[in-house]
Order: C-alpha cells, then structure tokens, then sequence
C-alpha cells in the first residue's frame, strides 16, 4: 500500500486539473475522473471502466514527470481500497455510507472484505439498530470480545435485556472484557428488577477492580429493594473512591430523610447543590427535609430553586403548594393572602400537570377518600369517632397500600382486631381548595394522597377531634378493614 501523502498530492492534482476542466464543461457532476478532450460534447464527462484505468495512468505518469511522485505501480482499484479503508479506520462515518460509496449491493459484502479494520466508532455512527445488524455480522465472521461486546451493548441500548446477557455469558470467556461484562450483565439484572443477581454481578466486578460507580450501582439496587441500611453503605463507599459523584450524595440525602434522620439528608443534600448547583434533585430532597422539620418558608424556597431547573417536578410542585397552604393557614403571618396566592397558583399547575398520575385513569367506579366521623358501639355504649381514610375498588391496590404502610413504620395490632397503632411518625394534611380537597396521609416515607376528597362533615371532625385529641385512619375494602388508632398529628387547612 502507498503512503497516504502520495494519495493526498495526486487527489489534490486531480482536483485542480478537473477544476479545469470542468469550467468549460457542458453539464456538471461530482465525479472525479473527467474527460478532457477537446469535443465540446464529451469533455467533463464523467469517466467507468477502461477510460478510468487510461485517465489514471495518465494522470500518474504526469504527476510522475511534474513532481516525481510514482503511482504508476498502482491500480484505480488499489486507490479504491485505500480510501475505503482510510474512511473505516478513521471512524467518522457509517459503515452503510462506505459500503454504498464502494457501490456494494449489500452492507454484509463491506463488512466481509474490512471487518478487521472495521471500529466501534464506525458502527456508533451507524445507528443502534443498524449497529446491532453489524456486530451481529461481525461476530460471526470472527467471534472475537470486541464484537461480542458491542452485540452485548446494542442490545442493552436497545433495551433487549434477555439477549444482551446472552452475549454478556458469552464474553465471559474472554478475559480481558471480563469486567466490562459483568458490569453489563448487572446493569441488565438491573433493568429486569433481578436485584439479588445484579449485586452479586456487581460484587464480582469490583473483585477485579474498584470503581466508584459499581459501589453506587450496588447501593441502588439495594435501595430498589428498599434496604436503606445497605444502600448507605454503598453510597458511602462510592463516595471514598469518587469524593465528587454527586449521585450518590443525592441518593444518600433520599436514604437519611427516608430513615427520619433528616439533618443527615440535609447535609448530603447540602454537599450536593455544593458539587452541583445546576442539579433539580437536592433542591427537591432539601425542601421536603425543611417541610417535614417544619420550617416551610425554607422549604419554599428550595422548592423554587428545584422548579428553576425543572419546571414540572412532582416532588417540588407538589411540596410547594402544601408548604404555602400551611404558611397561609398561620394566625400571626402578615403575608397570608400572599402565601393564599402562591399556593393557588401552584397547586393548579400541580393538578393540571400531575392530576392524572395521582388519581389514576378514570374508572367506572373510583376510590373514595374521606374526612368525617365513626359510630362505634360496644357493651359499654355508643360514640361518635372522628375518622379519614379511604374506601377502595381495587382489592390488590388495597393490600398493596397496607403493605407499603407496614414498611413504612412500625406497627403492633390490638389483639386479634384489624386494629393498629404506631409510635411511628404518621401525620395527616387536608387542605381545602376552591374547587377541591386534598387529603395527604403520611406514614413514614409511604404517602396515600387523594383530591375531591368528601369532606362535608369536616367540621364534625373538628368538633370531635378537639373532644378527643385524637383520631384514626381507616382504609377499607368492602368487609376488609384496616384501621390505624391514637393518631394526634393533623394539620387541616381551608
């Protein structure tokens, strides 16, 4: 093969001499190679076949004779291949670009004559499905660990778990992706919510070698399976070896606030937004901490700070709203229509863009959700109770949310009735609307949240709440009932 300043010096002569050439030329093109007779008809046509080979040797014997550059050893064809394979190697463009340039009538045909020169830029240019195709190619013309990585990683990308772990198996027995496919295969168990194998996946690769971000990976997983304890433990540990990854201060500021170790959340938050500032995430964690110390008017504004960098966010929309109801609700605040005005305009751009994901699709029968009284009787008598809760359609949503409660807090059982009490923190929030209701129910980190709530007996509440410092949380499903007792943290807000 000549050297690639030879073929630059005879392209650049071709140009200028075509340049010429074409400038009196009946009908322009892009070829390269051009007639240069004197025949008005012909000159500047594009030239195939012999007259192609006849051009070549005489423009290589004139570069020879003008600047004593020698290319008369070498074929058109030889040029050909050469330029074909300086576009593969230096990996700009896509394979299936090359292969229509070399006129083959099939991409397979480009990748059966180049496959060794053939990189995985080339294929990233080329398109996740089509580089899938061409490693799917590649790897069984030569299976070596290169291809089988990338049909490995096409997969992935293409959200194929299954298959990708089939070509994740097969990598294994090459030593030297070793790591790169385990940390694959466990991104995969990830994405299938086969958690306990994607940390122990994880686990082998941080063997070979220690790298922050598989710590981080595993902390989610075990978070995933809502054990915080360990997900700390690997947080922690992926910020030893990357004191920076701001991820995993993000996730450790969720995992503390979740535990109700709130002023530890906040500082990993506060570290966060100190690493990053352009991050929406530690606003949003910071402003619930603040929200659930209380401290609404810090809550509110990192709320904020969230909504500059993310407009739409859950978290924030929807703590804001509820912060500023609460402001609002404060007897000695001078600025109540203020926070009234704010919250308005909050939680109407909360319903208008999250509405749906909290209530659900419209069903024929829907939940109901509630804040009235109970008449209980017993041996000794009769008494109104003051009670919320929630009356459910679905069976399987009502056990789910039962569950989810017992994770959330600790709860023991009043002999053998469907009776529960908690020294656990459990708070209610009923916020009057203009137009609705929203009942908050807070159990730890597990919340039940519901708008156009019935609330015409809201007044009795209040009435026997004041009578009995206390009041309870029924969630039932037809005879199936779940009741929470003793409860005292209520904050109701018209």
């Amino acid at each position: 093969m000549f050297p690639s300043s030879e073929f630059e010096d005879a392209l650049l002569y071709g140009i200028i001499e075509r340049k010429i050439i074409m400038s009196g030329a009946k009908k322009n093109h892009n070829y390269l190679l051009v007639c240069k007779g004197n025949n008005y008809e012909y000159r500047g046509q594009c030239l195939s076949g012999n007259s192609i080979r006849k051009r070549f040797s005489d423009l290589a014997k004139k570069l020879k004779k003008d600047t004593d550059i020698d290319l008369t050893r070498f074929s058109p064809h030889e040029i050909r291949h050469f330029y074909a394979t300086h576009l593969i190697t230096e990996g700009k463009h896509s394979i299936y670009d090359i292969s229509k340039f070399l006129g083959h009538g099939e991409v397979k045909v480009t990748i059966e004559r180049y496959y060794h020169f053939i990189k995985v830029e080339t294929l990233e240019n080329s398109g996740e499905e089509e580089a899938l195709k061409i490693y799917l190619s590649l790897a069984t013309i030569y299976e070596k660990g290169e291809y089988l990585y990338g049909c490995a990683a096409a997969y992935y990308m293409l959200e194929k778990y299954e298959e990708s772990l089939n070509y994740c198996g097969k990598l294994l027995d090459y030593p030297s992706y070793e790591y790169e496919a385990l940390i694959l295969q466990g991104e995969c168990f990830g994405n299938l919510s086969r958690r306990r194998e994607a940390i122990e996946t994880f686990e082998k690769a941080v063997e070979i070698k220690e790298e922050g971000e598989i710590y981080y990976n595993i902390g989610v997983c075990y978070y995933e399976e809502n054990n915080l304890d360990d997900a700390i433990k690997y947080y922690e540990k992926s910020i030893e070896l990357l004191p920076d990854f701001v991820s995993s201060y993000i996730n450790l500021a969720v995992c503390y606030s979740r535990k109700f170790r709130v002023e530890e959340g906040m500082k990993y938050a506060k570290k966060a937004i100190e690493i990053n500032p352009h991050m929406y995430e530690p606003y949003a964690t910071l402003g619930s901490c603040y929200r659930e110390l209380g401290q609404y008017e810090d809550a509110v504004e990192n709320y904020k700070k969230c909504l500059e960098l993310d407009d739409e966010n859950y978290e924030a929309l929807y703590g804001i709203f509820m912060s500023l109801f609460t402001l609002s609700n404060k007897e000695n605040s001078d600025k109540v229509d203020k926070y009234k005005k704010e919250a308005e305009f909050y939680s109407e751009k909360f319903f208008r863009i999250h509405g749906d994901k909290l209530l659900g699709t419209k069903k024929e029968k829907e939940d109901i959700t509630y804040v009235g009284y109970t008449h209980l009787t017993d041996e000794t008598g009769s008494l109104d109770y003051p009670t919320l809760g929630k009356i459910y359609e679905n069976r399987d949503k009502y056990l789910e949310d039962i569950e989810n409660i017992k994770k959330a807090v600790d709860v023991f059982q009043y002999f053998d009735k469907p009776i529960y009490h908690t020294l656990d923190y459990v708070n209610v929030n009923v916020v009057k609307l203009d137009k609705s209701t929203v009942l908050e129910m807070v159990f730890g980190d597990f919340r039940i949240v519901d708008i156009n709530s019935h609330v015409k007996d809201l007044d009795k509440f209040r009435k026997l709440y004041e009578k009995f410092k206390q009041f309870r949380i029924q969630l039932q499903y037809e005879d199936e009932i779940f009741v929470m007792d003793c409860l005292k943290n209520i904050s109701i807000i018209n």
